[in-house]
């Protein structure tokens, strides 16, 4: 097959980890079926880089984010039918609705199709809604969509109208080779820059309003003196002007703004010396469609306290603690059992480090690569049926 991966969105974050390893493991795993991948000026450095040798490259200039929409719908088609393609992937809920090859598309974005409690402003409403109205003939014209959690998997499912039978689940590989093996002078230094030498319990995500810090901050003000004395509360994580300011006043207002510190982004690289610092790990977010800080945690050799909410269960599995994610009490009590019952505590290590290992890289391609075979025989068998039964 002439399979073509759409990377025309990915920019930074999570979407662009994602293509960027499965780019690399595809074409390792995979010596069959040629690639090209379309970037654009501005990304094409991220999206490419060591081991993609054998990935042909279409850079597209689109410019703005509309004018990307307009030309995934007009010009790829047309790209398309000139590159001979015989599949293309569209990983970010987009499918090119004119193609006439068969089309895998992918759903990440859970924020469109999921009701958190949380008051966007009116410019992420009008985007939600309009990704909401463009995945609904997307998935109708999809051969297969992936999903990364089967949580994700049925409930976006139920709200796109889509057949079920033709969605798959893939767990997103994570690459936890540098996480859990850090050199004590490492994580010493993490303790010192972020918080003065002291241990503490860590959070790693980005501000926004669905990640439930105030929650973190009111439950982490309710453990006792002698556990606030010891740990601090180090989030990890990039936010706008506004929301980082909320929250800080949120912390003065506990009188936690001495432990709890917000370091802002930190580049990817010096996160493995800040889980190893850590003493525990804490994700209180209400949506996650899979939640790659847990796997770094875990495989850090961190016991994990979760919310109870969207995939956290499915990827935590039995590795970890949970809690209502609107219970600051039943938080506090998980943070402080992890802290201080070391039986506990080496049991959640020891079963996150287990867990941690069943999110390979690898996996994840061949999962995929499986889902693309799957859909053009799907068409195949489809095309022949409307040209009298020869395939």
């Amino acid at each position: 097959m002439r399979i073509v991966i759409n990377a025309l969105s990915a920019r930074t974050g999570g979407g662009l980890t994602y293509l960027n390893n499965l780019l690399l493991h595809l074409v390792r795993i995979d010596k069959q079926n040629d690639y090209t991948v379309l970037v654009t000026p501005e990304n094409r450095s991220n999206v490419l880089g060591e081991g993609r040798s054998r990935i042909a490259v279409e850079e597209v200039g689109v410019g703005s984010v509309w004018r990307r929409l307009l030309y995934e719908q007009v010009g790829l088609p047309r790209l398309l039918d000139r590159l001979r393609a015989d599949l293309v992937f569209a990983p970010a809920e987009i499918a090119p609705l004119r193609a006439d090859c068969p089309v895998v598309l992918g759903i990440q974005n859970p924020h469109p199709y999921y009701d958190e409690g949380v008051r966007w402003p009116l410019s992420q409403r009008i985007r939600h809604l309009v990704l909401r109205t463009v995945a609904r003939p997307s998935a109708r014209k999809a051969r297969r969509v992936i999903f990364v959690s089967e949580t994700s998997r049925r409930h976006i499912s139920r709200v796109l109208g889509i057949e079920i039978e033709k969605t798959r689940a893939i767990h997103h590989g994570v690459d936890v080779s540098h996480f859990g093996e850090v050199p004590p002078g490492e994580a010493k230094a993490a303790r010192d820059r972020f918080c003065g030498g002291d241990d503490y319990i860590l959070s790693v995500s980005d501000l926004m309003p669905h990640k439930n810090y105030p929650m973190l901050m009111d439950a982490y003000s309710r453990l006792s003196n002698e556990l606030r004395h010891r740990y601090r509360l180090l989030i990890v994580g990039g936010g706008t002007r506004d929301q980082t300011q909320t929250l800080k006043e949120h912390s003065e207002g506990l009188g936690m703004q001495e432990r709890i510190v917000f370091s802002g982004s930190v580049p990817h690289q010096e996160l493995a010396a800040i889980y190893s610092g850590a003493t525990l790990f804490v994700m209180p977010s209400r949506l996650e469609t899979f939640g790659i800080p847990l796997i770094e945690a875990m495989a850090s050799g961190l016991p994990v306290v979760a919310a109870r909410a969207s995939a956290i269960p499915e990827v935590l599995g039995n590795a970890g603690l949970l809690f209502d994610p609107d219970d600051m009490q039943e938080l506090s009590d998980g943070m402080a059992s992890a802290l201080t019952d070391e039986k506990l505590r080496l049991e959640l290590i020891d079963k996150g480090r287990a867990r941690a290992a069943d999110f390979s890289l690898e996996a994840t391609a061949r999962q995929t690569l499986e889902v693309f075979e799957e859909a053009y025989k799907s068409a195949q068998v489809a095309r022949a049926v409307i040209y009298g039964g020869k395939l």
